[in-house]
């Protein structure tokens, strides 16, 4: 019994509080500190791109960042405390995107976890993290589509630790969460074949003209 607590309770700790650490919600909480609920804003997405479009590039990327810390620090601290438990890192990555993508205290709707994933492999390997931003950003330049450069980054983690040869269970686990998040983007994908997405200048554009909209409204004298 002993051997097996050992065994098993690393496990079921770092999946608990990698949980409870994913569910940490930064969109939320910005927009909370900001007045308003960012479910009720935008694509109603409570995560980073949302973030971006409905309190501006600012808030977007804290609320990106904060995402990445969270998850790479439960990953990081996973495999330092407990170095001889396999997969400990990747079963606490699964851990910190439930706790993204269903936190408890919002009805369990969430982000899509992308930025989660990515604090994963910056867990992993920094250099590696660094490779996928990059390409989030030139994919996104290219295509104009923020959500296509950022599915082709979490792709681009699994196929790297595939490479890197990861366990069987660890590639499963991770493969899991990638198909999850996919999952997540339906709506995207749908709207993007129907012609009915909008694209990251044409967001920007619009957030743009409306706030220069509410400055010159709010400079006009009333009567």
């Amino acid at each position: 019994m002993y051997a097996f607590l050992k065994t098993v309770l690393p496990y079921i700790f770092c999946f608990i509080a990698a949980y409870l650490a994913g569910t940490v919600n930064f969109a939320w909480l910005t927009a909370r500190k900001r007045g308003f609920d960012i479910r009720t804003r935008g694509s109603g997405n409570p995560g980073t791109t949302n973030a971006g479009r409905t309190m501006g590039l600012g808030a977007g990327a804290v609320v990106f960042i904060g995402d990445v810390v969270k998850s790479s620090a439960m990953v990081f601290s996973a495999g330092f405390l407990f170095p001889h438990s396999p997969a400990i890192q990747m079963v606490t990555t699964v851990g910190c995107v439930m706790g993204h993508m269903y936190p408890f205290y919002l009805d369990f709707k969430g982000g899509k976890g992308i930025a989660v994933l990515l604090g994963s492999a910056l867990a992993l390997d920094w250099k590696m993290f660094l490779i996928l931003l990059a390409g989030i950003v030139a994919i996104t330049f290219l295509t104009d589509y923020l959500f296509i450069g950022n599915l082709t980054a979490i792709v681009g983690y699994w196929i790297w630790c595939l490479l890197s040869g990861r366990s069987t269970v660890e590639l499963v686990l991770l493969g899991c969460m990638v198909a999850l998040s996919l999952w997540k983007h339906r709506g995207n994908i749908s709207r993007l074949i129907s012609g009915r997405e909008v694209g990251i200048r044409a967001s920007l554009a619009k957030n743009r003209q409306t706030r220069v909209s509410k400055k010159l409204s709010e400079s006009d004298p009333k009567p």
